[in-house]
């Protein structure tokens, strides 16, 4: 049994959750209410996954599943359910480093951005090599 941290930013709520192996895509998916997720690591190796497509399916969307921030990352807006999960040596799932009180400090709830900050959100930018 390994265990992971459901963030749920319309409920404004982190949740432990259980898998009884790993914490596989078909799972990840029921947990995160998406079909396409991304990744990012977290400062102790621990990894979240969350919905690659929230800022692309619109406003009403964005006020049902709710957005979040965390406090030290460069980004503004991270859309719906996050599951945070830690790594093992061979790349799959494991129980995570982060406890739910670490992560209540590092979390700011925030509003859906609004049309200008939209814009600025899904601009493709291209940087020269």
């Amino acid at each position: 049994m390994i265990t992971g941290i459901l963030i749920d930013p319309k409920a404004k709520s982190l949740t432990k959750v259980k898998s009884e192996g790993r914490f596989g895509l078909e799972e990840i998916y029921e947990l995160t209410g998406c079909r396409c997720v991304s990744t990012f690591n977290l400062p102790n190796y621990d990894v979240a996954f969350l919905d690659d497509e929230g800022l692309l399916k619109g406003e009403e969307h964005l006020e049902n599943v709710g957005c979040y921030r965390f406090k030290w990352a460069g980004q503004s807006h991270l859309v719906g359910k996050t599951l945070i999960v830690g790594t093992a040596d061979d790349g799959e799932t494991a129980s995570c480093q982060s406890t739910i009180e670490e992560l209540e400090k590092q979390i700011e709830w925030v509003k859906p951005p609004t049309e200008e900050e939209m814009d600025n959100l899904l601009q493709i930018r291209v940087f020269p090599l």
